[in-house]
């Protein structure tokens, strides 16, 4: 079955919106952070140091991954820097659970003791 002429370049059309919105939400995003960093940066130092972890979570996880191509990976036709890059999410996603894992018992501890006095 032959696809129509509309239905192809009206799914192209919307495809490349959504590219200009998702481009646009984020440069509107990083804006308004970069102007709301300059206005407040006393208030703002906690978000650069959790930003600036968050990067060198994901830079270690890059650094310390192995770019060795399982069999699976080498059936998927994954290039070693794309394993590398999965690597490095994954690693980034353990630091990010298990902090929030020691946040929430760190809390709890906290909370506990504090409320006996």
């Amino acid at each position: 079955m032959k696809e129509s002429f509309f239905l192809t370049t009206g799914l192209d059309i919307s495809l490349y919106l959504t590219y200009l919105l998702l481009v646009v939400s984020v440069a509107a995003m990083l804006f308004f952070l970069g102007w709301g960093i300059m206005a407040n940066f006393r208030k703002s130092k906690g978000l650069l140091v959790g930003i600036s972890v968050l990067i060198s979570c994901v830079l270690v996880g890059y650094l310390t991954a192995s770019p060795e191509l399982s069999t699976i990976a080498v059936r998927l036709k994954e290039t070693p820097t794309s394993v590398r890059w999965i690597g490095a999410g994954l690693f980034t996603f353990y630091c990010v659970f298990f902090g929030t894992f020691a946040a929430i018992v760190f809390t709890l501890v906290f909370s506990a003791f504090k409320n006996k006095k």
